[in-house]
């Protein structure tokens, strides 16, 4: 079985119908969702349902199998919920393909 890449043209398609301010709010509230455990006790039984959906989404949101791997480990295990992992691969993608990055000379 080979390396599994990441897939770029997911990460463009989601740019392209939700615009960058759209991916951020939606891997805000896929991490508050996450989260829920903190505030909720009981919901800490939802992680484990909770983790192969996120995982899930933030995959065709950025197309990082690595990333979403993380993302299904970290929502699984009990304590770390509060890392707030789609937020993170948000920021490293747009770094990662020099969204940010300013196009005019000083």
């Amino acid at each position: 079985m080979g390396k599994k890449e990441a897939k770029p043209e997911n990460f463009t398609q989601s740019r392209q119908r939700f615009g960058l301010i759209g991916i951020f709010v939606i891997c805000v509230i896929i991490d508050l969702i996450g989260s829920l455990s903190y505030i909720f006790p009981l919901f800490e039984l939802t992680d484990i349902a909770w983790a192969p959906i996120s995982a899930a989404l933030t995959y065709q949101l950025f197309g990082n199998a690595f990333g979403s791997l993380f993302n299904l480990i970290e929502e699984a295990l009990p304590v770390t919920d509060l890392i707030p992992t789609a937020t993170i691969m948000f920021f490293y993608t747009c770094y990662q393909r020099g969204v940010f990055r300013s196009h005019k000379k000083d």
